[in-house]
């Protein structure tokens, strides 16, 4: 049985078995704001490609831990990439190239309940782990045409564009909670190494609502 098989089975046994054991199932969407970041291998030289919008969205699960303070988890879907405009020489024209990288994620963070109104506030940290199911390349060599390449990014040393489908980094963020809604901001930072032959790793920041469909709680906070 192959990785790809093995993780999606894990994947169906969890949707399962964490709405049985959790305090809060909730469904999350929202907008990501990524980046893939090249440190240049032996310089001390960073470059950034210009933030790509796209999107996230999946069923989150809490888990009470102590008065305050919870595990939350989920299993979302999430799109990430980059994009880069630049000038063609010294020509008036200007050229287009993105990166669109899907991954299903799995974000497991300490929740910390720090105020508590009408409106209650929240701060979190934790980690993610994610899974690449596609990814391709689009290029535009003159915005001004029609003209448009696209390539499939392949999984696999020697190809044209080799990439890694793992995907895991660090997260922190914090949360605003009224009623059954709430409105988060997040920031993934990205630790793996995501190409074979770059040091290119991923930066989301993502702006997400959450409404929560079920709760064990004898009191909604």
């Amino acid at each position: 049985m192959n990785l790809f098989r093995k993780i999606f089975f894990c994947l169906v046994f969890l949707l399962f078995a964490y709405p049985v054991f959790s305090q809060e199932v909730s469904l999350l969407g929202g907008l990501n704001i990524s980046q893939i970041s090249n440190k240049m291998v032996g310089d001390n030289f960073f470059f950034d490609s210009w933030l790509k919008p796209a999107f996230h969205f999946g069923p989150t699960f809490s888990f009470i831990l102590k008065e305050n303070i919870s595990l939350d988890t989920g299993i979302l879907y999430s799109l990430k990439g980059a994009r880069d405009k630049s000038k063609n020489g010294f020509e008036e024209t200007y050229s287009l190239e993105k990166m669109n990288l899907s991954y299903l994620e799995m974000p497991v963070n300490i929740k910390i309940k720090i105020l508590e109104r009408n409106t209650s506030f929240y701060c979190f940290a934790g980690g993610y782990g994610g899974y690449a199911l596609w990814g391709n390349i689009y290029k535009k060599p003159d915005i001004s045409k029609p003209e448009v390449f696209r390539d499939n990014i392949t999984w696999k040393k020697g190809s044209e564009f080799p990439m890694k489908r793992l995907d895991y980094g660090a997260n922190m963020g914090f949360e605003v909670k009224s009623n059954k809604s709430s409105i988060g901001i997040n920031f993934l930072l990205g630790l793996a190494k995501i190409s074979y032959y770059k040091s290119y790793y991923n930066r989301t920041l993502e702006i997400s609502y959450k409404y929560q469909l079920w709760t064990k709680r004898s009191i909604n906070n």
